[in-house]
């Protein structure tokens, strides 16, 4: 059985996002849809062109959806809404060119299918809100999860962040019970989550972070995220790369707390003050409280200031840096003693002062 409703097409939203809370607001597990419980209501007055009429609005308790054209199948008890779909429930709102809604027997919702340039938006009493875009939305309402496929683009607005956060991927997946969601590469390019920190009253404004990888894990209830697949974290100043990296969140600055990087890991950096770093070993630990560096575990190290000749090099077991000061230390390993190499050249500019530099003999006339 069909039920048209009649008004103009609906308009396309634009293409692909996230929103990571967003779908347990709009199809709760109470959210019905009976047959006698769907009702029009009066479309509101507007000041439209002469023969131009709104899509009718349908209730479903506390949940209101519109479209041009409804079909509801009352023996399936599936229900699609056609040609430029709104939802909206409370302080979400989500549009789609389809959706398609599964009841049980007991006339709640099973899973709703968005298709077509589908935006999700929701705004959080908190302050923080989320907006997402996707080609599809899949959502299982009884296991309170979410799929959101295809040139997935998601912000999420703070005032603990200096710009929105951006998350991008081929697909994420969401669940909205444990808060623990995963980032999906797309063919073409890594998956990616970035960050914009306001910081700390008082204190300098932090640098953005990117986290980027094939897989990227985001727990919202311990604020960690951990990312495989070629993974690296960076930020304007250093890049570290690692088969595997995790870092954890501080949830009142949003700034990195500490970062761990597990098994062939690399960190190329550069100070305040221009020294470059470059250090390899087996595991890394970041603080950003005490900036400070360890790698452990086949540490080699290379650094230069800009006025130096040429590198310095230290080799060893742990490696200690202080990314703000510059100062660092190296410790041996049990077989082997930690090995430091000074550039064997002096800077010309500084010959003069050099110990070792003697003044050629005049030529006689």
């Amino acid at each position: 059985m069909t039920f048209k409703t009649p008004g103009p097409e609906g308009k396309e939203a634009a293409v692909g996002t996230l929103l990571l809370c967003a779908a347990a607001a709009l199809f709760a597990p109470g959210m019905v849809l009976a047959q006698g419980q769907a009702k029009p209501k009066e479309p509101a007055k507007s000041a439209a062109k002469a023969g131009e009429e709104k899509p009718q609005v349908y209730a479903f308790g506390e949940t209101e959806i519109s479209a041009p054209e409804i079909q509801f199948d009352f023996g399936s008890r599936k229900h699609v809404f056609l040609d430029g779909v709104t939802l909206t429930q409370k302080q979400t709102k989500m549009t789609a060119k389809t959706m398609t809604v599964q009841v049980t027997p007991k006339n709640e919702v099973e899973w709703a299918r968005c298709e077509g340039d589908v935006f999700i938006e929701k705004k959080g009493e908190d302050g923080v809100n989320m907006d997402a875009r996707a080609a599809t939305v899949f959502y299982r309402v009884m296991e309170q999860k979410a799929e959101l496929d295809g040139g997935v683009v998601l912000h999420q607005t703070s005032p603990k962040l200096a710009k929105p956060a951006q998350v991008t991927g081929s697909r994420v997946d969401l669940d909205l019970s444990t808060k623990q969601n995963i980032v999906h590469r797309s063919k073409d390019a890594q998956a990616k989550v970035h960050l914009d920190p306001i910081g700390k009253e008082g204190q300098p404004a932090p640098e953005a972070i990117d986290l980027i990888g094939d897989r990227i894990e985001m727990n919202g209830a311990t604020q960690e995220y951990v990312a495989t697949g070629n993974p690296l974290v960076k930020r304007p100043s250093a890049v570290m790369t690692a088969k595997r990296i995790r870092f954890q969140v501080d949830d009142e600055s949003k700034d990195v707390k500490v970062a761990y990087a597990e098994e062939d890991v690399v960190y190329d950096g550069k100070n305040d003050k221009g020294a470059t770093i470059y250090v390899t070993g087996d595991h890394g630990v970041f603080n950003k409280e005490k900036n400070e560096l360890v790698i452990r575990g086949n540490v080699k190290m290379r650094t230069q200031r800009p006025d130096d000749a040429g590198p310095t090099t230290l080799n060893g077991e742990t490696f200690v840096y202080n990314t703000k000061t510059g100062q660092g230390s190296m410790k041996r390993g049990q077989a082997s003693p930690a090995i430091f190499t000074l550039p064997d050249k002096v800077n010309p500019g500084d010959k003069k002062d050099a110990p070792d530099a003697k003044k050629a003999p005049e030529k006689k006339q």
